[in-house]
């Protein structure tokens, strides 16, 4: 076995797949490195808009208003097309039929979205399909999500029963803990 290991790894090191494997080390770096980058000035051009669920929200799109297609990314999913609008008058061509109820297009290419949901939060970008140029992402979130989530007696009850559990535990430890030092006290005692 020691024999056939230290073979490979001299033909290995003959045929430079030391270096390779080096050069994709660093090939990884580097393109985390671009990919970390990316996200980095991606977020930070993003736009916040603050909803309330059950409210219809309009998105401005800052790109010409003629020729506009709507993306949604919801993470950690690539980005899907919403529809495609000809015209800034408000005809829009859907990527499927269903969205037709959730959205619709208003004058100057504004995406209204209707009745908000937990399932249309995610970071909108219009598309210009005549010179392909992205605009800012406009993220979507739930203002009050903790307190629609998890209201406050039900916080404060599980804080409280958490609290007791780790006191509980730490005295059955101390019980246990204890009752070890006491049972080798009088162990030692026993030997002498």
């Amino acid at each position: 076995g020691f024999l056939i290991v230290s073979v490979c790894c001299q033909r290995c090191l003959t045929d430079g797949c030391i270096e390779e494997l080096h050069l994709n080390q660093n090939m990884k770096i580097f393109l985390l490195h671009i990919h970390l980058w990316m996200w980095y000035h991606t977020a930070e051009c993003l736009t916040n808009k603050s909803v309330a669920l059950g409210d219809n929200v309009t998105l401005s799109c800052e790109l010409d208003n003629k020729d506009i297609a709507w993306y949604i990314q919801k993470c950690p999913d690539p980005p899907e097309r919403i529809l495609r609008t000809f015209d800034a008058t408000g005809n829009a061509q859907y990527s499927n039929i269903t969205l037709k109820q959730k959205y619709s297009v208003e004058t100057n290419s504004r995406l209204l979205i209707k009745n908000i949901t937990f399932d249309d939060l995610g970071v909108y970008y219009c598309l210009k399909i005549n010179e392909p140029a992205f605009s800012s992402g406009i993220k979507i979130y739930i203002n009050d999500v903790l307190q629609q989530q998890y209201p406050w007696p039900i916080v404060t009850t599980c804080v409280l029963l958490s609290v007791f559990l780790a006191l509980t535990l730490l005295a059955l430890l101390k019980r246990i803990i204890g009752g070890r030092s006491g049972d080798d006290a009088q162990s030692s005692a026993v030997e002498f």
